[in-house]
């Protein structure tokens, strides 16, 4: 259970089979919660790229950078 931003701020996670799955939304959480650093691996390097992208997208959203 994730209980609060302050349990992942500053800190830097690694995530496996983050390309689908638990995985995957494991690691968007801890772009929400604002984690430092979100390191992600997978065997399946096309949908990991697709991951990464979207993880950067939400990042920049949170920050409140436009991305076009």
């Amino acid at each position: 259970v994730l209980s609060s931003e302050a349990d992942f701020f500053n800190k830097t996670v690694f995530i496996t089979g983050a390309s689908s799955g638990i995985g995957e939304e494991l690691a968007k959480t801890m772009v929400k919660l604002r984690a430092k650093k979100v390191i992600i691996a997978a065997r399946r390097l096309n949908e990991l790229e697709r991951v990464k992208s979207e993880c950067v997208f939400k990042k920049l959203e949170q920050d409140g950078i436009s991305y076009q």
